[in-house]
């Protein structure tokens, strides 16, 4: 495994950029841990399409699993994610602010 670092971090990122993915993130971290088909039934995606995702998500380590009987439940690996996802939504709304404020300065230079 000669990877390095920038590898690795891509490769964590990769199997974060899916909107699907993120979907399945918000409802573990809410959840803190999740059986398969209460992620198909919340999101309404058959259930071999989550478990690819799901697949995605672990091989990137970004999740755990563990068996009990048939049903397979799913957890986040380290919660921090959540506030990672609270960073990212707090710079895409600001980003948004600035770009609405850029928008209606525009528009009033017009009329």
């Amino acid at each position: 495994m000669a990877k390095n670092i920038y590898d690795l971090r891509a490769e964590f990122f990769k199997a974060l950029a899916h909107p699907t993915r993120l979907k399945i993130l918000d409802i573990i971290l809410d959840e803190k841990e999740i059986c398969v088909c209460e992620i198909v039934k919340k999101i309404c995606i058959d259930q071999p399409t989550i478990s690819k995702h799901l697949n995605i998500l672990k091989k990137a380590g970004i999740l755990e699993s563990r068996k009990e009987g048939l049903s397979v439940f799913y957890k986040v690996r380290f919660p921090c994610l959540r506030d990672y996802f609270i960073c990212v939504d707090e710079t895409i709304k600001s980003d948004l602010v600035t770009k609405v404020s850029y928008i209606d300065s525009k528009k009033n230079k017009v009329e």
